[in-house]
């Protein structure tokens, strides 16, 4: 074989290479939860027109029946919740950059997280499945991502490739939850389950700041309430989590209110930072209340 046809066969065969690799990713990618409930959260974003809308993790999902809120404040409100581990503050962020450009009724955002984002790092996946058509100048700025990060996460993971010859797992069955006696907190805190709570990530400061500075000059008000956490665990970890709020406290642009809910083992879910479906109207006029004097 001559120099020049070993050469184009050899430029074939890579571009072949990297064309399967580019299709494989983003099929893994197109079928991945994260991505498919990413694209339906901005999506709703963009045709959102509500006066207050909020957006956060999971602790939200469950924790806030957005239309029993709109009865009692009397206006129209939207619940865009996302999750905490996969998403967390760089989806959070991506999600009040939509609302703001796409919604020119709103007044108010309210971000609710619970307390167990602290511990991740800046989330690649939540920030690039909620990108959208939005710039990337503010995290290029902050170091976290660089300007072809999002393409390679989308066309070039080897993770998500994998994914897409993998059988998704069943997800925790709705049935066991810390009402029923099927999650044992108390199992699960000595097996030290949790002890990833103990942990504030080193950059998470710094994620926060983004945000915050991204705000500065928006005329919406943006409140931060934390979100619900299963009491036994708030008294096992209640020394970092008062550190997160001392980091809270320091924003400028986004008011936090120091209320929290606390609730009970019997009034929690499948989650330990999820309440009990039977809870999920008290839990909302918690909020309410704790909300109503700044949304007017």
């Amino acid at each position: 074989m001559n120099n020049k046809l070993f050469i184009k066969l050899f430029f074939c065969l890579s571009l072949i290479s990297s064309i399967v690799l580019f299709y494989l990713s983003f099929l893994g990618y197109s079928n991945d939860r994260l991505a498919k409930y990413s694209e339906e959260r901005v999506e709703q974003s963009k045709n959102e027109k509500s006066e207050i809308v909020f957006v956060g993790d999971s602790s939200l999902k469950y924790g806030l029946d957005e239309k029993y809120f709109s009865t009692l404040l009397n206006k129209s409100v939207s619940n865009l919740a996302l999750t905490a581990g996969a998403h967390n503050i760089s989806a959070t962020f991506n999600m009040i950059r939509n609302i703001i450009k796409n919604n020119d009724k709103i007044k108010y955002i309210v971000i609710m997280q619970n307390p167990s984002i602290w511990q991740y790092p800046f989330s690649d996946g939540g920030y690039c499945s909620t990108l959208d058509n939005l710039s990337n100048e503010e995290v290029i700025a902050y170091k976290f991502l660089d300007n072809i990060s999002c393409f390679k996460y989308k066309y070039m993971n080897l993770k998500s490739i994998k994914k897409a010859f993998k059988k998704e797992k069943k997800s925790r069955d709705e049935e066991e939850t810390y009402k029923n006696g099927l999650l044992n907190i108390n199992e699960e805190l000595n097996n030290n389950k949790y002890i990833d709570y103990e942990l504030i990530n080193s950059l998470k400061n710094k994620e926060f700041k983004m945000l915050d500075d991204y705000l500065q000059d928006k005329n919406v008000k943006v409140f931060y309430i934390q979100g619900t956490l299963h009491y036994d665990l708030y008294q096992k970890y209640s020394n970092v989590i008062d550190e997160q709020h001392k980091i809270l406290r320091e924003f400028k642009n986004i008011t936090f209110i120091e209320k929290y809910l606390y609730p009970i083992n019997e009034n929690m879910g499948n989650a330990e930072n999820h309440v009990h479906s039977s809870y999920k109207l008290e839990s909302t006029k918690f909020f309410y209340e704790i909300l109503k004097d700044y949304l007017k």
